[in-house]
């Protein structure tokens, strides 16, 4: 989808400004951009990856269908089904689904489904298990996802939910009180794609969401969409020394002020509305 004239703000394009624009977007990074190596290279993300895929074992061992929302190149959908689970990914992306696809028939793999779809609006399912991993912080209309997740999902289903949690730029008692008290939501975060790390892949000037989400907050407004929490937590990049607390995340349900620490949500919840 080509992106319309009326959408560029002098020479930056807004991502958000319509779903063509915004298609087109992550089309285009999907074609260009190779995420998933920048992803899994770094600490914070192979920290992601372990306690993700520790989760989805559970999942699977039950014979758990699973959906995987903003899949990119299948990497969840992928190890979900080598290890016996049935998995479908859905992804914005006409390049990404089709490069998962082509990577889910190399490896012979029939476990492994993929669909181009905005999940913004997708009512496929039902599915045992919904994973949205690194994707709510990006949508333009996150409740209408949230809406969705729950359509998607049978009774007693599982979301898990993992977003960035907002870093310290403001004076300590304020990040203290946003991350453990306050009404706050998010951190409303705008980039600009000629000053990060995808200008090298990605030509033209975009302004796309990053949003970061509070914790508790985050618990909270998820469950105003019918679910239940199970797991609110925030994990740590491997290698440091507080990364031991990944492999606890139920600890920081009992003692929540440990969600100060973190730099990324893992939340999960139960489908509990009709």
């Amino acid at each position: 989808m080509a992106i319309r004239p009326s959408e560029d703000l002098g020479h930056r394009i807004d991502v958000m400004s319509s779903d063509d624009a915004y298609t087109a977007f992550y089309d285009l990074l999907g074609k260009e951009y190779p995420e998933s190596r920048f992803v899994y290279d770094e600490p914070l993300g192979r920290a992601r990856r372990i306690i993700i895929r520790a989760c989805l074992r559970g999942f699977a061992s039950r014979g758990f269908s699973l959906l995987d929302v903003g899949c990119n190149l299948g990497h969840y959908c992928l190890y979900y089904a080598t290890i016996g689970g049935l998995a479908h990914g859905i992804d914005i992306s006409v390049s990404l689904v089709s490069a998962a696809e082509e990577r889910a028939t190399e490896m012979g793999l029939r476990g492994a489904s993929f669909e181009v779809a905005n999940a913004e609006s997708f009512s496929g399912g039902p599915y045992d298990v919904v994973l949205c991993s690194e994707v709510v912080e990006h949508f333009r209309h996150p409740e209408r996802a949230l809406a969705s997740f729950g359509r998607c999902l049978r009774p007693g289903g599982s979301l898990v939910l993992t977003t960035p949690a907002p870093t310290r730029d403001a004076g300590a008692a304020d990040f203290v009180l946003n991350r453990l008290f306050g009404n706050a939501l998010l951190k409303a975060q705008v980039h600009e794609s000629d000053s990060t790390l995808i200008s090298k892949y990605v030509s033209g000037s975009y302004h796309y969401r990053h949003d970061e989400y509070y914790p508790m907050q985050l618990a909270r407004w998820v469950e105003s969409f019918g679910f239940k929490r199970v797991i609110v937590s925030t994990f740590f990049a491997t290698g440091h020394l507080a990364s031991r607390l990944n492999r606890f995340p139920c600890v920081q349900v009992k003692i929540p002020i440990l969600n100060l620490l973190g730099l990324n949500n893992f939340h999960v919840y139960k489908r509990v509305a009709p």
